[in-house]
C-alpha cells in the first residue's frame, strides 16, 4: 500500500506516520479495554446485575485481550500482522454468533474496521466495514432462524427432585422412565431464551448502531490521515527538491572559491571553507592583479543560507573587478561598498579584508572594513593581532562611509593567517566560545607546519573542542606565507 501512494523519498515519512497511526490505534483499543475493565468490576460488586462469571470471565476476558492488542500493534509495525489479527478476531466473532451469542461481541467486529485507518485508504476502510458489516447481518440472521440459546440470559430455576417412592418394586428401567417423565414436564421456556425473527429485528437495530458509529469514526479517521500524509508527503517531496538544489548550490559555490593556489616563488597560500548550512556567506578570494602583485579577500556576509549566497556572489565579483583596474585597496572598498548600497535592499552587508601584496618587496597595503583582525607573524617570532587603528563599517552598512588603508612590510618567513568569525565563535557544550585566546595559542604552536598542516589541524581542533556540538557558522581559513625574493 506504501508504495502505491508514495515514492521512495517519501517512505521514511510515510513510516513516521504509520508508527503514529500505531500508537492512535493503541490507544483505541485501550479505552475499549478500560471501558471492559469498569464493567468487570462494576459486575464482580455487583453494581450491575450479572453473574460473577459474566464479569470476570467474559469482561475481564474481553479485557485483556484489547490490552495485549493494544501492546501489539504499538510494538509490531508490519502491516502482516494486524491481517492475522483482524482475520482472527472476525473468525471468534463469527463463531460466538453463530454458536453462542455473548455479550459485547459487536467489538470484535469492530477490530478489523479499526485496523483498516493504518493502511492510509478510505477503499480499504470502506471495502473492509461493508465485508464486516455483512458477515456481523449474516451471523445475527443466522443465530434468529436456527435459535441460538443466549446462556448469558440463562435464568436457571431451583434444581428439579426426582422423587421415587421405594414402595413400588423400582427396577434401574422404571426409575429412568419416571427419571424422563419428570423431566419432560418441566417448562424449559422459563430459564431458557430461544432467538426468534421477532426478536432479530430488535437485537440488530440496537447493536448495529453500535457498529455503525465505529464505520463512520474509523472512515473519518481514515480520510484526515490519509489527506494528512498526503500533504505531508507532498512536503517532503518538495523539501526534498530543495535540498537537492541546496546541494547543487553548495557545488557551484565551492567551484566559485579559487582552489589553483598560487605556486609563486615567493608566496605560498592556502585556504579552506566550511559552510554551516547548504550553502553560506563566507568567502575567500586570491588573485594576481598583475605579475607582481597578489590580491587576498577574506569576507563574511550576514546571514545564512541561500540569500547571503547571492549576497557573496555579488560581493565577491565586485571586490575582484574594482581590484583587477588596478585601484588600490581603499578605492575599491570605497567603490564597492557605493555599488552595495545602492542595489541592496534586504539589509545585509558584508564584512571584509582584502590587501594588495607586492610579491618582490612584500609591501602589503590593506583594508579591514569591519572584520576580524588577522594574525600576523613576523620573523618567526609569535601571532599577533593585526588591529586596525581605525575601526570601520562593512560594506554597505552606509553609503557614505569612508575606508582607511593601511599597510605593513613583510620579510622572509612572515605569515598571514585570515579567517571569519566562524573559527573565534564555534562554541562547546558548556557555550563557551573558542574565542581569539585559544586561537592564537594554536597558531604559536603550530607556527612551523606547512599550510595543509595549520589549516586541517585548526579545524580539527576546533572540532575537538566543539565536542559534537553542531557548527552553528561558516568556517572559512586562509594562510598566507611571504617567501623573500631570490637575489639576482
Amino acid at each position: 500500500m506504501a508504495d502505491h501512494y508514495f515514492s521512495e523519498s517519501t517512505k521514511l515519512l510515510f513510516k513516521e506516520n504509520e508508527n503514529r497511526a500505531n500508537r492512535l490505534i493503541s490507544k483505541s483499543f485501550l479505552i475499549l479495554a478500560a471501558i471492559y475493565l469498569i464493567i468487570a468490576i462494576c459486575t464482580i460488586t455487583e453494581v450491575f446485575a450479572m453473574t460473577f462469571d459474566e464479569g470476570l470471565y467474559f469482561f475481564g476476558g474481553q479485557t485483556l485481550i484489547f490490552v495485549l492488542l493494544s501492546f501489539f500493534i504499538k510494538n509490531k509495525a508490519d502491516k502482516s500482522y494486524t491481517k492475522y489479527i483482524a482475520i482472527i478476531s472476525l473468525l471468534i466473532a463469527i463463531g460466538a454468533y453463530t454458536t453462542l451469542y455473548s455479550y459485547g461481541v459487536e467489538l470484535m467486529f469492530a477490530i478489523p474496521i479499526v485496523l483498516s485507518c493504518r493502511y492510509y485508504s478510505k477503499r480499504v476502510t470502506r471495502n473492509i466495514s461493508i465485508c464486516t458489516l455483512t458477515i456481523y447481518i449474516i451471523a445475527k440472521l443466522l443465530s434468529s432462524i436456527y435459535g441460538i440459546w443466549d446462556l448469558n440470559m440463562i435464568n436457571f430455576t431451583s434444581p428439579t427432585v426426582l422423587n421415587i417412592d421405594p414402595s413400588v418394586d423400582a427396577t434401574p428401567y422404571t426409575a429412568i422412565d419416571s427419571a424422563i417423565s419428570a423431566l419432560s414436564e418441566q417448562d424449559f421456556s422459563q430459564f431458557l431464551y430461544l432467538y426468534n425473527r421477532d426478536n432479530f429485528f430488535y437485537c440488530l437495530d440496537t447493536n448495529i448502531f453500535f457498529l455503525l458509529v465505529i464505520i463512520l469514526a474509523s472512515f473519518i479517521m481514515t480520510k484526515r490521515m490519509q489527506e494528512m500524509v498526503h500533504t505531508q508527503a507532498d512536503i517532503s517531496s518538495k523539501k526534498a527538491a530543495v535540498e537537492s538544489e541546496l546541494k547543487m548550490g553548495t557545488s557551484i559555490q565551492i567551484n566559485m572559491l579559487p582552489h589553483n593556489f598560487p605556486t609563486n616563488e615567493n608566496v605560498s597560500l592556502f585556504a579552506t571553507m566550511t559552510p554551516a548550512k547548504e550553502v553560506g556567506g563566507d568567502f575567500y578570494d586570491f588573485f594576481f592583479i598583475d605579475e607582481t602583485h597578489l590580491g587576498v579577500v577574506m569576507a563574511d556576509v550576514s546571514g545564512k543560507g541561500v540569500p547571503a549566497a547571492l549576497f557573496m556572489v555579488i560581493a565577491k565579483t565586485l571586490i575582484k573587478d574594482h581590484a583587477q583596474l588596478g585601484l588600490s585597496p581603499v578605492d575599491v572598498f570605497n567603490n564597492v561598498n557605493q555599488k552595495l548600497c545602492e542595489s541592496e535592499e534586504d539589509d545585509m552587508f558584508v564584512t571584509a579584508w582584502f590587501g594588495n601584496l607586492d610579491t618582490t618587496t612584500g609591501q602589503l597595503d590593506y583594508v579591514n572594513a569591519g572584520h576580524n583582525p588577522p594574525l600576523l607573524c613576523k620573523n618567526g617570532g609569535k601571532f599577533e593581532y593585526l588591529v586596525s587603528t581605525k575601526k570601520r563599517l562593512p560594506l554597505a552598512a552606509m553609503s557614505s562611509l569612508k575606508y582607511t588603508q593601511e599597510s605593513i612590510s613583510l620579510n622572509a618567513g612572515d605569515q598571514l593567517f585570515l579567517y571569519t568569525d566562524g573559527v573565534t565563535e564555534a562554541t562547546n557544550t558548556a557555550y563557551e566560545f573558542y574565542g581569539e585566546n585559544r586561537l592564537q595559542q594554536f597558531a604559536d604552536a603550530n607556527s612551523q607546519n606547512d599550510l595543509h598542516g595549520f589549516l586541517h589541524g585548526l579545524k580539527a581542533n576546533i572540532d575537538k573542542f566543539a565536542d559534537k556540538c553542531p557548527q552553528a557558522d561558516d568556517i572559512t581559513m586562509m594562510l598566507v606565507r611571504y617567501n623573500a625574493p631570490k637575489a639576482s
